[in-house]
Formats: C-alpha cells, sequence, structure tokens
C-alpha cells in the first residue's frame, strides 16, 4: 500500500483543455474520437465504448463526467472518465465501469499528455462539493497517467489489484506446451466417466446474437447459485448487474465479439464460459458451472477446451483468465498482468479513514486464509441476510433443445 504525501500545487499552463462534459450522452459526444483514442492507448474491451455505455444504462445513480484535453491539432490526447453520485458523507467519484471493469484505463497517448491530464482532473475535482473520495479500480500497475495522477492529487493511497492470469500463446502451439498430461488427463477422466454414467456432455459453442440471447436467462441462474455458493452474495440479484450483463452480452454478441462455451449434462447446461473476443486476445470474462454436477468437475473439463480451441485458433494469441487469481487459472497461466487502484480523498481526514478501513480489510483477510471457519461462517451470514432480503434464484438450467 503507498501512501501519497502532499505535493506542491502543479503551476504550468495546461494547454488544449475542454469544458467537462457530463450526462449519459457523453460517449455519444465523444463519438469516434474516443474510439480513436481507445485504440491509440490500447484500451482492452472492457475500457472501450459499447462496455461503458452498457455501465451507464444500467448505472442511473452514477452521472458519468468526461475531463480530457487536445493536442494542437485538436484531437484528443487524454481522457478520464468518472461516475459521480452524491452520498450521505460527501461525494462519491468512481471510474466509469466500476465493479464491472476488469481492466480499466485513463488514456493518454504520451507523458506530456498524461501531466496534461492529470492537472485537468484535480482542477475538475477541487470544483466538486467536499468531502469527495475517490476510487479509480483496475488500472494498469506502470501507465504514465495513473503516474501523473498520483503526482497531482496530494491524498492518495495506491493499492495491489487483482492481476489477470494469462496464457501468452507462442509459435508453438502445441496443446502440451500449454497443459500437462496431468491437467489433460484429469479432463478426459472427468468427461469418460460421464458418458460411462450415461448423462451424455456435449460441447456447444454459441456465437450469434439470437442463440446467446436465448440461453442467457439459464447462464445467468448458474452465476448466481455458483456465487452464493463460493461468497454467500447473489450478485445478479441486485437489478443493476443484472441488467449490465444482459446488456454488455447481448450488445457485444451483436457486433460479433461474444463467444459463449457451452457444457451440457444430461441435457441442461451444466457449466459455461462467456469470452470476449478482443482483436488477438479472447477474454474469458464469466465461468462457472452447476452445483449440481461438481462430481464431474465441468469447469475443469471446459478450461481444457477453451485452452486447447485458442491453441489451435492462428488469429488467437493471448487466452485472458481476467481479474483474479484463482487456483484454476493459475494452473494454466504462464504469465499475469499486474494491476492496481488508485484512492483520493479531498482531505487528510478522509484519506486517514481509508486507511484504517484497508488495514482493517486487510486483517480479515487474512484472519480467513488462516482460519477458514471464519470463511465458511461469512458465507453463511450472507446466505441467510440474502434469504431475508429475497427470492432464490432458479436451481433449473436451461434444457438442451
Amino acid at each position: 500500500m503507498e501512501v501519497g504525501k502532499k505535493t506542491p500545487a502543479v503551476r504550468r499552463r495546461v494547454g488544449q483543455c475542454a469544458p467537462v462534459p457530463e450526462g449519459p450522452g457523453i460517449l455519444a459526444q465523444l463519438g469516434e474520437a474516443f474510439d480513436a483514442l481507445a485504440q491509440r492507448c490500447r484500451a482492452p474491451i472492457t475500457a472501450r465504448r459499447p462496455w461503458l455505455e452498457a455501465w451507464i444504462e444500467s448505472n442511473r445513480a452514477y452521472r458519468p463526467v468526461a475531463v480530457y484535453v487536445y493536442e494542437d491539432d485538436q484531437m484528443l490526447a487524454g481522457l478520464a472518465l468518472f461516475g459521480v453520485r452524491p452520498r450521505l458523507l460527501g461525494t462519491e467519484v468512481v471510474g466509469l465501469g466500476h465493479g464491472a471493469s476488469d481492466q480499466s484505463r485513463l488514456y493518454a497517448v504520451d507523458d506530456d499528455a498524461a501531466r496534461k491530464l492529470a492537472i485537468a482532473v484535480t482542477t475538475w475535482l477541487r470544483s466538486l462539493p467536499r468531502p469527495w473520495r475517490m476510487t479509480l479500480a483496475q488500472l494498469p500497475a506502470d501507465d504514465s497517467a495513473v503516474k501523473a495522477l498520483k503526482f497531482a492529487l496530494p491524498h492518495h493511497l495506491v493499492l495491489t489489484a487483482p492481476g489477470s492470469p494469462m496464457i501468452l500463446i507462442t509459435e508453438d502451439r502445441t496443446p502440451g506446451r500449454y497443459l500437462t498430461s496431468n491437467y489433460r488427463g484429469q479432463a478426459k477422466n472427468k468427461w469418460n466417466r460421464m458418458v460411462k454414467d450415461g448423462v451424455s456432455p456435449k460441447i456447444e459453442t454459441l456465437t450469434g446474437a439470437e442463440q446467446i440471447a436465448a440461453v442467457l436467462p439459464a447462464v445467468m441462474a448458474i452465476a448466481e447459485i455458483r456465487n452464493e455458493e463460493l461468497t454467500g452474495n447473489r450478485k445478479l440479484h441486485e437489478p443493476n448487474r443484472a441488467a449490465f450483463f444482459r446488456a454488455v452480452v447481448l450488445e457485444h454478441a451483436r457486433r460479433g465479439e461474444v463467444e459463449l462455451l457451452l457444457l451440457y449434462i444430461a441435457g441442461e447446461i451444466g457449466a459455461y464460459s462467456l469470452n470476449f473476443k478482443d482483436g488477438t486476445s479472447l477474454r474469458m470474462w464469466s465461468s462457472h458451472y452447476h452445483p449440481r454436477w461438481a462430481d464431474y468437475s465441468p469447469g475443469h473439463v471446459l478450461s481444457r477446451v477453451l485452452v486447447e480451441r485458442c491453441v489451435a485458433c492462428p488469429e488467437t494469441e493471448v487466452l485472458d483468465w481476467m481479474k483474479g487469481l484463482e487456483a484454476y487459472k493459475l494452473r494454466t497461466a504462464n504469465h499475469i498482468e499486474p494491476a492496481q487502484s488508485l484512492r483520493a480523498w479531498s482531505g487528510l481526514g478522509g484519506r486517514s479513514a481509508g486507511q484504517a478501513t484497508e488495514w482493517l480489510r486487510t486483517f480479515l483477510k487474512k484472519a480467513r486464509a488462516r482460519y477458514p471457519i471464519l470463511h465458511r461462517l461469512q458465507i453463511r451470514v450472507r446466505q441467510q441476510l440474502g434469504r431475508i432480503r429475497g427470492a432464490h434464484p432458479s436451481l433449473a438450467g436451461k434444457q438442451e433443445p
């Protein structure tokens, strides 16, 4: 955890700045200029316009805001996108896509643009009602725009965020180069067991928008059930999360950028892997199995299929398991892309409170890791609270046509 110290005010002239636009239509207003900037900055699919528009549409509590600077030729040189909402104690500022983007960005074409953007952002922050707090999650670990903004913010914390395990595929596309014989053997044994037990396993790949829309309710039901089992939370039970899930998947499916891999067991969806096509990368955004079929390790079976398909596809150079260092990702990854989160406050008191909160969060995390019973207790408490608040998600998978 890096603690920011008070820095001297930056007094240089910003140059080409623009008024700060806000409202649900800001990305349409920026239009192709934003698309071009995102392309120049090599922004991933989770930091580009369709993804962020889906977030805006499903998170109406936040007021979208864009802070940007121009190059001399009037092309966008730097851009920061925020969501702002009033809270009981002050103002909350988050990066656009907060909570839904495994990889976020501050967009700057070079170091000079990064410095100018940092000045523009801090100037805008000073105009907000105090106290305010800002959270920018899942930023690149070594990024000039993040460095410049850290320097300009007097009260900030930099936290290590969950990295993204990846498989970087080289010219050697032999499956054994990326999956051990033991890994492949275990998956094969589970498949053979399903065949022997008469549950008729079947792999299906969907890429059409209508096909994906037809099975999406079943996919979301499995995600809901598995999330509750793992964490005690029903994330998709929250209307804004469910709305975003549907919107972002269907919009990208219409654009031909979704690949949904399904494992049918006994005629129903037993596991799925929801992947986004992003240039030469395939990004695995959501993958779960129904607990009913846990004895067959359907997630393991599907992971083997996914890796082998990526290795066999000449256009795919990276399989990105995306945020989170779960064991099943690390078993195949040969690279971990690091990430960081930046938090800032309008005053020293806010930063002190933030430090204390982060210390407590870290302490509890270590305690749960050391004493697994605490983690199990936390899950059970969350499950009981969920039962009190609302209905259970459906346990039925989508039947195979």
